[in-house]
């Protein structure tokens, strides 16, 4: 900090010290191999000239956190705002490379019922084929140098893509859509005994899985909208990552090039990454691959039953950005206070939302409380720190109450119902992602916005660099809803 403030002296003088007290501490019992010590050792030989030597503290530091990305990004963060003032040597760069983040997306096994559908053969269930995905996945993932990968687990390339990850002793995401005993007969093994290998292989890659993420626990019930869903909260996931150990995010696709698909497919996949301008390493071709093998191919025998379909709900849901806000100490206010605060607060709040475009899906008070709906993250977030900006600028205590009074506001993203409600004669919400909305708000620090993992994976796919959601911590849910990661929203400086 001395050095970046510009006191070169200053900073010469503490790194004296760190130098001496590292070497101290590294005499204790269990603390000569200290990566924080060793990167310690080597920041404090940068500022004292000593490059060589602290290539060599560096090296044993990220020797000793190997496999540990965030530990090593870390490391390379404080070099990197070093080499701002000083030279740093390209062997010492390279000792912090931690590879790419890719996201992934392949076609799945062939369902039984394209048989049926009469459409020919995409990914049949055959060995030769199912190497050959393989060797391509190995020899990408290779070239990529990849570290680590965020993919779903569906039959085929998922769970190719998966074991690849995990033979190279890669941190591996797993990202399901949607309640696990739903997406086994949707993705896996498609309620079938000829499919019970690839649910084996399913449950052994979740088992080694770095994490295990559910866009959402509920059934599927038919809703397509929920595999769109699941696609940009994966790819906002790789790239939240990506930006965190300070590498591009690439994407990875196994697929049928002329192939039609369904919204949230492969190809709707690879087509929302490219519209947000991020790089594809590498598509691997499956009809060319089909080509290759042996033929002809193995496919489902005609005989073979599909399972039952899935129980399809009677209302579609849509994904919505939701917004619930409570004041800090409104209960603590007296009947006397409560015109002053709807002429102050209410009031300036309704302002607010009456500028906001476009306006949101739905809006609901009940005193200091709010609930908000909105169509897009964007706007969500963009209300959300623009209510928060105009609450730091009251001066409360001059109108008759607490200084420090303030909001919390929690955010989240989800697939909710649409329903015509007709006790207020109007279009409101409903859902567990709204659930999840409300349980996250009490938590939160006044005057915030914390976020729920959905909505900042949205935020980094939908939003470009306009908005920061800084990691906080897996937190206790209010009234034991549930434990999850949060973040807090801010605008990028």
């Amino acid at each position: 900090m001395a050095l970046l403030a510009n006191q070169p002296a200053q900073a010469r003088a503490f790194a004296v010290l760190a130098e001496q007290y590292a070497i101290g501490e590294r005499q204790q019992p269990g603390r000569n191999q200290d990566y924080w010590l060793l990167a310690t050792l080597g920041e404090a030989c940068l500022h004292l000239g000593k490059q060589q030597e602290a290539v060599q503290w560096y090296r044993q530091a990220v020797e000793h956190v190997a496999g540990q990305l965030g530990d090593i990004a870390s490391m390379r963060r404080q070099v990197q705002l070093l080499a701002e003032k000083m030279t740093i040597s390209n062997e010492l760069l390279k000792l912090f490379d931690v590879g790419h983040v890719v996201v992934f997306s392949g076609h799945m096994i062939d369902h039984p019922t394209r048989l049926t559908q009469h459409l020919p053969p995409r990914f049949p269930p055959d060995a030769a084929l199912e190497d050959g995905v393989r060797q391509a996945l190995t020899q990408a993932l290779a070239d990529l140098n990849a570290t680590v990968g965020y993919s779903s687990a569906a039959c085929g390339s998922d769970i190719l893509f998966a074991e690849q990850m995990l033979a190279g002793d890669k941190e591996l995401h797993i990202v399901l859509p949607f309640k696990q005993e739903d997406f086994y007969t949707t993705s896996v093994d498609f309620g079938l005994d000829a499919m019970a290998g690839w649910r084996k292989r399913y449950q052994g890659v979740l088992a080694q899985a770095a994490e295990v993420h559910y866009a959402t626990t509920q059934p599927f019930l038919g809703d397509d909208i929920l595999f769109t869903f699941v696609n940009t909260f994966t790819q906002g996931l790789a790239m939240t990552r990506a930006a965190h150990l300070g590498v591009e995010p690439y994407a990875l696709v196994v697929r049928e090039p002329t192939a039609a698909e369904p919204i949230g497919g492969t190809s709707y996949f690879l087509q929302s990454w490219q519209a947000g301008g991020h790089r594809v390493a590498s598509e691997i071709d499956l009809a060319a691959l089909r080509s290759r093998c042996p033929q002809p191919l193995t496919t489902w025998s005609d005989t073979l039953l599909p399972a039952s379909p899935v129980p399809r709900g009677p209302l579609k849901r849509e994904v919505k950005a939701m917004l619930f806000g409570d004041v800090k100490n409104f209960s603590h206010l007296g009947d006397e206070q409560i015109p002053g605060f709807l002429a102050n607060f209410s009031d300036e709040v309704a302002g607010i939302l009456a500028q906001t475009q476009p306006p949101p899906a739905f809006c609901n008070t009940w005193g200091d409380g709010l609930f908000l709906v909105f169509h897009t993250v964007r706007e969500c977030a963009d209300f959300a720190l623009h209510l928060l900006n105009w609450l730091g600028t009251v001066r409360w205590e001059a109108i008759g109450f607490p200084a420090d009074m303030t909001m919390r506001l929690g955010l989240h993203a989800g697939p909710v119902y649409p329903y015509m409600d007709k006790i207020i004669s109007r279009q409101n919400f409903f859902g567990s992602h709204v659930n999840r909305a409300a349980r996250i708000e009490p938590v939160t620090t006044p005057g915030c916005a914390y976020a729920s993992e959905q909505f900042a994976a949205l935020v980094a796919v939908e939003c470009g660099d306009d908005f920061v959601c800084d990691y906080v911590g897996v937190e206790d849910l209010a009234k034991d809803y549930d434990r999850c990661p949060l973040y807090r929203l801010r605008r990028r400086v």
